[in-house]
Parts: structure tokens; C-alpha cells; sequence
């Protein structure tokens, strides 16, 4: 890896490092929010299409470069968001970003929805996956769908990204996510899950996921391997 980008990505990371420890003196409840940095980062570059410095994310998420992209802020945790309040013109542009302003880890950050998938986003900052990620994960979808955002139409992937400047650190929880779903595919439900809908546990047999990485010197995005 040339220097130059080794650099970069330490200079990042540390940044990281400085806030989590920063939030875990001051404020331990909302350490989750060094976490979301870099999403917030990634997707302003997305949305407001910086000249000087824009972000690519064609390969990572199909939208081309100038597409525009709305942007709707969402108050709630988890399966517990609305967007009763936004114009109906808004909820259903392509591509939306929705973007979660929580005081609670819940493993989602965002929800990015294009003509063909929806996108559940997750920074890569903290730890391991947390148990309550993929019931979360299916909450949130039951609450797009019932907020009129049909994520029951067999023509849309449904998605949980992980997203990060590491490849290495994004593989590992790409590997952690796909065995806690297999988990609860194959095994016996958690209670968490056994409460839930069958239309909502159904789509756990739909839900991929992806790794995505943020190229911070060429400002690119790019699946991992």
C-alpha cells in the first residue's frame, strides 16, 4: 500500500480513536457517535456533490456521478422511526438517503434506497456485531414497509453494509454478520425474533450482505472482496 494512502487511513483511524476515548470519558451513552463520522462524511460527499472533492460511489451503490440524491433526516431507534412527516415527493425519490440521528447503539446509521436495493449502513468503528443487530436490521424493514417504501418487491436486494476504511477490519464483520444470520436462519429463533411478524422473519431468507470501503485519498467506494 503506498504511503501516501497508509497515512492517510492512520491519520483517520486515529481521529477515530481520539473521539470513542473522548466520548467514553464525557459521554460513555453516545460513544457511538465517533462511529458514525465516517458515514456522515461518505454521504455528504454523496449528497452535495463537492467539486473540489466529490465521492464516487458508483461502483459501490450503482448512483452516478451528479445523480441527485434526497436526503431526509429520521428520529428514532431502530423499528421505531417515522416518516409520517415528510412529503410523500420526498419519501419517494430515487435515490433517498435516510439519514438516523439516535442516542442509542443500535448497529443502524443509515438507510440508503436505490431503484434496486436498500441499503441498512453501518459504520465499522466499534467492536464486533452486537446480538441485537439483525432483529434490529428486520425492524427497520418493517417499518420502511410500512412507511410505504416497499421493500416486500422480490426486485429489490435488501442489504446490510458495512462501511469502513479498513478492508481487512470490514471483511471480519462481513464474516460475522453472515454467521449470525445463518444462525438465526438455521436455528432455533431468539425470543427477539419468535415475537416478530412471519412476513418480517421472512425476509431474513432475502437479507445480503456487503462490505464497503472508503478509498479516503482518491475519495472512491469500492465492495470488498
Amino acid at each position: 500500500m503506498p504511503l501516501m494512502l497508509t497515512n492517510a487511513y492512520k491519520q483517520l483511524e486515529d481521529t477515530q480513536k481520539a473521539l470513542a476515548a473522548a466520548f467514553d470519558k464525557n459521554l460513555p451513552h453516545a460513544r457511538h457517535m465517533a462511529g458514525s463520522m465516517v458515514r456522515g462524511m461518505v454521504f455528504r460527499g454523496i449528497i452535495h456533490h463537492d467539486r473540489l472533492d466529490p465521492i464516487d460511489a458508483e461502483a459501490a451503490f450503482g448512483v452516478a456521478p451528479g445523480e441527485v440524491i434526497k436526503s431526509i433526516e429520521v428520529r428514532g431507534n431502530g423499528g421505531d422511526f417515522v416518516l409520517a412527516d415528510h412529503e410523500a415527493s420526498a419519501r419517494e425519490h430515487r435515490p433517498l438517503y435516510l439519514e438516523f440521528y439516535s442516542t442509542e447503539r443500535t448497529g443502524v446509521e443509515g438507510i440508503f434506497i436505490t431503484e434496486s436495493a436498500v441499503y441498512i449502513i453501518q459504520t465499522t468503528v466499534d467492536g464486533g456485531i452486537h446480538a441485537g443487530v439483525m432483529p434490529t436490521v428486520l425492524l427497520v424493514l418493517d417499518r420502511l414497509q410500512a412507511s410505504g417504501i416497499a421493500v416486500d418487491n422480490p426486485a429489490l436486494d435488501l442489504v446490510y453494509c458495512l462501511l469502513g476504511v479498513k478492508e481487512s477490519r470490514i471483511r471480519e464483520l462481513m464474516a460475522e454478520a453472515r454467521t449470525r444470520i445463518e444462525v438465526l436462519q438455521n436455528g432455533d429463533h431468539q425470543a427477539e425474533l419468535a415475537a416478530l411478524p412471519e412476513e418480517t422473519r421472512a425476509r431474513l431468507s432475502r437479507l445480503q450482505v456487503e462490505g464497503v470501503i472508503w478509498n479516503v485519498v482518491f475519495n472512491t467506494l469500492a465492495l470488498a472482496s
